[in-house]
């Protein structure tokens, strides 16, 4: 008899310490999975540039132009240094090929934009610790020049700017901005000197304004609502290109040869990597090449100022 209850008593303990392990190992397995769990939620993810952001659309952090932010400022020029100086203005026009990295893509393609874009958003986007873009207004006039009188003083104010308001066929209103396939042009100021402390002749840009097609407010003309494919040209806004150098350093350019070596705006200004010609110089008459010249001798003028700033250097080193 005693043995019996003996028996029973050790199928109980046995049961117990059976269902008991059971229930712990349950336990641990059900709180490993939800370790496991948060775990793949909060760890970082390899493609991705920090937790929660937008995955990186490389196979590696980009930080090799963004190290050279702080570092764009060129050399200090002191006016006793500069013996010879010619203030020259210049189209960039985006229909030669050597231009087509300036007004593509058309629409935003794995981390890139065109200029216009770049230049726009520096302009309305809050960048942390770093001040807006500020942009000035051309005026009604195309004849106008880069004074940097009147600035924006609001981001409703410049995007009003870069925005026609026309009435449909239906009567409704509508609105039409300014894209980057609307720009043809770009319009740069630039100052050729020779620095007599490097010995070298050197260009500084100073102004940028892209140009695009006037738009279509005639409710007569079968290209009302649209831009004008011919005729006049306005300017929309420009910038204080020494302010964009670190805003145009923010942006990558595509390089056909190597996508790993992509170059950034303001390199390609700095570089010269662009297709331009004059169309206008300093003069006492403050005009421009097409105000006396027209066709081919205009073309034939613009050519012997570029000639001309050349050659004021080989000159220095005759004998």
């Amino acid at each position: 008899m005693s043995r019996s209850y003996s028996i029973r008593f050790i199928c109980l303990i046995s049961f117990l310490l059976f269902s008991f392990f059971s229930f712990s190992q349950s336990q641990n397995l059900e709180s490993l999975i939800k370790q496991q769990r948060n775990q793949a939620i909060t760890s970082q993810n390899p493609w991705q540039n920090n937790i929660g952001g937008s995955p990186n659309n490389s196979i590696f952090e980009k930080n090799h132009t963004r190290s050279k932010i702080g570092v764009l400022h060129p050399p200090v020029i002191r006016e006793s240094d500069v013996t010879w100086s010619k203030r020259v203005w210049r189209y960039i026009d985006l229909n030669q090929k050597l231009n087509i990295p300036l007004k593509t893509p058309l629409e935003p393609a794995r981390g890139r934009v065109s200029l216009f874009s770049a230049l726009v958003t520096s302009i309305i986007q809050p960048i942390p610790k770093h001040d807006l873009l500020a942009a000035f207004n051309w005026g009604s006039s195309t004849n106008q020049d880069f004074d940097f009188k009147e600035q924006f003083r609001t981001v409703d104010n410049f995007i009003d700017k870069i925005s026609n308001t026309w009435e449909t066929p239906t009567g409704k209103i509508d609105t039409v901005y300014i894209l980057p396939k609307d720009i043809v042009r770009y319009a740069i100021m630039e100052e050729w000197f020779f620095d007599k402390k490097r010995s070298q002749l050197d260009v500084r840009i100073l102004a940028l304004a892209p140009i695009t097609y006037e738009f279509d407010k005639d409710k007569s003309s079968p290209t009302y609502g649209t831009f004008k494919t011919s005729g006049g040209l306005s300017v929309p806004f420009y910038v204080y290109f020494p302010q964009a150098r670190w805003f145009l350093n923010r942006y990558e350019v595509f390089n056909k040869n190597n996508n790993s070596e992509n170059r950034t705006f303001y390199q390609i200004f700095l570089m010269r990597r662009f297709s331009s010609f004059v169309y206008k110089e300093d003069n006492v008459y403050d005009r421009r090449i097409s105000d006396y010249a027209l066709g081919i001798d205009a073309l034939l003028e613009s050519e012997r100022i570029e000639n001309q700033i050349q050659e004021f250097e080989f000159d220095l080193w005759e004998e």
